[in-house]
């Protein structure tokens, strides 16, 4: 899958195209620690109306100097073997070679109730 360049999340409305996609969030700056690694990212989603979805969880994180990007393409980008998979399917794979890489979801797929997620929320103050 391939990405567009990133972008403000506070940009979104010039760069989101109608339809469905996939989409990733990140930190502006610095890393987030992982229990195996560092990393920026905090979020992957996806959508069949790429816009309201990801407007959905800018309402939910208001203010956040975060950044965004999404698949170039929509569906059509997609290569045979995503295809098959289609877009949930996808944005799980992502997900699953995130966990298996980082030891753990993106932080905001960590619930903060959990020891874990306390610890990569609480990285967030500041970002």
């Amino acid at each position: 899958m391939k990405f567009c360049p990133w972008y403000a999340l506070g940009e979104r409305e010039r760069h989101l195209p109608s339809g469905a996609g996939v989409f990733q969030i990140r930190v502006a700056r610095g890393l987030i620690e992982y229990p195996r690694g560092k990393s920026a990212m905090l979020y992957y989603g996806w959508g069949d109306e790429l816009r309201a979805v990801v407007d959905a969880f800018a309402a939910k994180h208001p203010g956040r100097d975060w950044l965004c990007r999404h698949n170039e393409g929509g569906l059509s980008g997609l290569d045979s073997r995503e295809r098959t998979l289609g877009l949930a399917g996808s944005c799980q794979q992502l997900l699953e070679r995130f966990a298996q890489r980082f030891g753990v979801a993106p932080a905001l797929l960590v619930p903060a109730e959990s020891a874990v997620g306390r610890a990569l929320w609480a990285q967030l103050d500041d970002r």
